[in-house]
């Protein structure tokens, strides 16, 4: 099977003034941040496993949920969680579990509020978004076992796994996929498919910082990834790191789409990993939007190309989950 490649966006006035937006106020947040963390693992590494970004969350406060939705606060065993539902729901619809991005370490249910509300919206179903734990604290298979206890919250609910679609964003992407083949592993059902947006696929910080002097992403310093690579090595005898999602069991994953950017840091391996799925049998669908930041779906209130990227989310999902409808029939 060959995966699907399709180009998107004009990368217009509009998705330029957003890179510049971001190559002056995100870019250097994200250098400092990453520094922070460098300085304190060369001088207090003891403390490493104590610093907390979850502060960052916080930002979300200024981006409520869309109009047409509503949100409603719940636990999952080891973290917090959210019920996301459109008021156009009527029973039936597509359920979205959403894990966020931000690095493993940073924001959480504030910040990508919006966005799977909008994603919510679109489909007129529900979605259940996981505020999981986080890195240096925990490890990132804690943080796959609450997705995998989301998921199974939701089969608890009797809520058809062919009407499920996880998706995830960035660090959420790569949880998302690790998820799914938690869940095969578990011997659960799987979902009707996955939505995979600007995802990472490999820990492999070192490279990827080599290969960031020489994009025009307009978010990532080359810095921070050099910065990620030596503290996630020094924490490698706590943690057990998960494998590049190439080297899963891909063959038993549902149907994917995959959003990036022209021009980010991740387009590579959001490729190559395209080229994997479609390799073991799964149909995938790439689609790369011209100049589109990374993660550029968040800023749909005044980015058309995102408004156009979550209305072919939505088309994937409810073709996704129809499919499935349609083989349980």
């Amino acid at each position: 099977m060959v995966a699907t490649v399709q180009l998107h966006g004009k990368g217009g006035l509009d998705v330029r003034i957003a890179n510049t937006v971001l190559r002056w106020t995100g870019r250097p947040a994200l250098g400092l941040l990453s520094e922070l963390a460098f300085i304190v693992h060369r001088l207090a590494p003891r403390f490493i496993p104590r610093l907390s970004f979850r502060f960052t969350d916080w930002i979300g406060m200024f981006l409520p949920n869309v109009r047409g939705t509503s949100v409603r606060r719940t636990s999952l065993d080891s973290c917090h969680a959210e019920w996301i539902e459109s008021d156009d729901g009527a029973g039936g619809e597509p359920t979205i579990l959403y894990l966020h991005g931000g690095a493993f370490i940073a924001c959480g249910l504030r910040t990508h509020r919006r966005l799977v509300s909008r994603i919510t919206l679109a489909v007129k179903g529900c979605a259940l978004a996981v505020d999981y734990r986080m890195l240096p604290r925990w490890t990132v298979d804690d943080a796959v076992a609450d997705g995998l206890d989301a998921y199974r919250r939701l089969l608890d609910r009797g809520i058809d796994p062919g009407r499920i679609i996880v998706a995830g964003d960035s660090a959420g992407a790569f949880l998302s996929a690790s998820l799914i083949d938690r869940i095969g592993l578990e011997g659960l059902p799987p979902p009707a498919g996955m939505v995979f947006i600007s995802g990472i696929t490999t820990f492999d910080n070192v490279d990827r910082a080599l290969y960031a002097g020489r994009t025009r992403d307009s978010l990532f310093p080359a810095r921070s990834f050099a910065c990620a690579a030596e503290v996630l090595a020094s924490q490698g005898g706590r943690r057990a790191l998960p494998k590049s999602l190439v080297d899963l069991d891909l063959a038993q994953f549902p149907p994917v789409l995959i959003q990036v950017g022209s021009e980010e840091i991740f387009l590579d391996e959001c490729r190559v990993f395209a080229g994997a799925l479609a390799a073991a049998g799964v149909p995938v669908t790439l689609q790369i939007w011209n100049r589109a930041p990374h993660v550029f779906q968040v800023g749909a209130d005044v980015l058309p190309e995102a408004k156009q990227a979550i209305a072919e989310i939505a088309t994937f999902i409810a073709l996704a989950a129809d499919t499935e409808r349609s083989k349980a029939a």
